[in-house]
């Protein structure tokens, strides 16, 4: 559980400050606080069980969240360095399956992805995507090869997909 300081809240009597320490659950999933409320109703304990509490809920900025879709993009087939990507403490990826942010965080990414396939236009885009990393070939050049562009073009759709994929991951973040 992660208590942070709220120095807007510091109360100072005399010559000594007091400062305020809080937990906002409203940042916890709600099967989980609802486990922590009814586990503390039921004990005859007053003491919160914080073995209970999932890591901390992690709200990064935009442009962190940008860079690590980038990242999770990259590791795609590195399940261990997935398992390391801020991503998997988000608030997306805990309420479509906490326990399994590995898996969870690669359907995220593919489905995002997956709405590229609207038109001819856009499916340029996924195209790129799918053979850079959900289907990686050796390299990129082989892929701009194997999707008949040139490679400075082939960049483009590849930068393209992955602003898509990393905006409709934060709007989704953003939802509630």
């Amino acid at each position: 559980m992660h208590i942070n300081p709220y120095p807007d809240f510091d109360v100072t009597i005399g010559d000594r400050t007091w400062r305020m320490f809080a937990h906002s659950y409203r940042e916890e999933p709600v099967d989980v606080l609802d486990r922590i409320l009814t586990r503390r109703e039921m004990s005859l304990s007053p003491v919160l069980d914080t073995a209970e509490i999932a890591p901390a809920l992690m709200v990064l900025p935009e442009a962190d969240f940008r860079q690590a879709v980038r990242q999770a993009l990259r590791d795609y087939h590195r399940p261990d360095a997935l398992a390391a990507n801020p991503l998997r403490h988000s608030r997306l990826v805990r309420q479509h399956n906490g326990d399994a942010p590995v898996a969870t965080l690669r359907a995220l990414l593919r489905d995002a992805a997956g709405q590229l396939d609207a038109g001819p236009r856009t499916r340029r885009y996924l195209d790129a995507l799918r053979l850079t990393w959900f289907e990686p070939v050796r390299t990129q050049e082989a892929a701009a090869e194997a999707l008949d562009l040139p490679f400075s073009t082939y960049r483009r759709h590849l930068a393209a997909g992955v602003d898509h994929v990393a905006g409709e991951l934060w709007r989704r973040e953003l939802a509630r």
